[in-house]
């Protein structure tokens, strides 16, 4: 789940876990480099990650899209109490 974040906000990603599964992910979603814990027995991840990101429609906008639904529900709710008082 934390590599869809990574892509939505355009940004590299490199996650390391005590126990569990380790990865690296370029902004575009490609793994890079994986180990899991309980089938690996060095325990050591290399992966080389890029620099550069990019600038995703999300990373510029952010939750509009959410707040615009939340407040088209809250209006469809409102709307028919509006309508009755009439």
């Amino acid at each position: 789940m934390a590599s869809f974040r990574a892509i939505e906000e355009g940004v590299n990603f490199d996650r390391q876990t005590s126990n569990g599964l380790s990865a690296a992910f370029d902004y575009q979603g490609h793994s890079l480099s994986a180990m899991d814990h309980f089938h690996n027995t060095d325990y050591v991840m290399i992966a080389t990650v890029p620099t550069k990101g990019q600038r995703t429609l999300y990373s510029r906008l952010g939750d509009w899209f959410a707040w615009a639904c939340l407040m088209g529900v809250v209006l469809l709710a409102v709307l028919p109490q509006l309508q009755r008082r009439s």
